[in-house]
């Protein structure tokens, strides 16, 4: 049975690797799915080198709204029409049995997160699994202190994305909000196989391997406010 994918792709300025990113997922999709673009006004040539890919799943869409990546990924979300729905950076490279995997488990699980081989800017491997390095693993107090849920490792199904949307004013990270909801409202699973080499670099727009950039009050601060967030949203929803 077929089913209507969308990957769901924020850029900025990611002219160096978007087009290798783009290949390694196109081939897994059938052609009744889609790859949504939204793209926070790039000053280089990362429009460029994704219109002349020619491929009608293709979408793109510029983000009009407030600039950074949480937004610019709502902005995609927003327009995915998808039965399930994966999230990709611009820069890393999808194994090309990512999605059928993951699909597995998803009809099983309302969101499923896979693990990845950590690469730097010349695909030399830095460590085998994200999740040894980061302490990956389930549980709700566990994601709030040490965030497991890594988005271009997700998919999930549109029960979760109807929840998640739209984000609440003054989430710092999109994934972890995303992975919160899926533990509070519906099955979840991380998956054991690294299904994506997940690139590490100077201009990657979050910390190298975990290594945050933000104080301890701030990261306090951000996730008081996702936790008030999610009861809100429970209440209300």
């Amino acid at each position: 049975m077929s089913y209507f994918i969308s990957v769901c792709i924020a850029t900025f300025n990611g002219e160096q690797f978007v087009e290798e990113q783009i290949n390694s997922i196109l081939p897994q999709l059938d052609e009744n799915s889609e790859i949504i673009v939204s793209d926070d006004n790039s000053t280089d040539k990362t429009l460029e080198i994704l219109k002349k890919i020619e491929d009608s799943r293709i979408k793109i869409y510029i983000n009009d709204g407030k600039s950074g990546i949480v937004f610019n990924i709502e902005n995609a979300l927003k327009r995915a029409k998808g039965d399930f729905i994966f999230l990709s950076d611009q820069d890393d490279i999808w194994h090309p049995n990512k999605i059928s995997l993951m699909m597995k488990d998803l009809h099983t699980y309302d969101l499923v997160v896979c693990d990845a081989i950590i690469i730097d800017n010349n695909k030399k491997i830095i460590t085998d699994s994200f999740y040894e390095f980061n302490l990956s693993g389930r549980g709700f107090i566990k994601n709030i202190y040490r965030n497991s849920f890594i988005g271009c490792c997700m998919g999930f199904n549109k029960k979760i994305l109807n929840y998640v949307l739209p984000f609440p004013d003054g989430i710092a990270i999109h994934d972890l909000w995303i992975g919160l909801n899926a533990i509070l409202i519906g099955k979840y699973h991380f998956s054991k196989s690294p299904l994506i080499y997940y690139r590490r670099h100077d201009n990657n727009v979050t910390s190298l391997l975990g290594k945050s950039s933000f104080t301890i009050s701030y990261m306090m601060k951000y996730r008081l406010h996702i936790l008030y967030q999610l009861i809100k949203r429970r209440l209300f929803r």
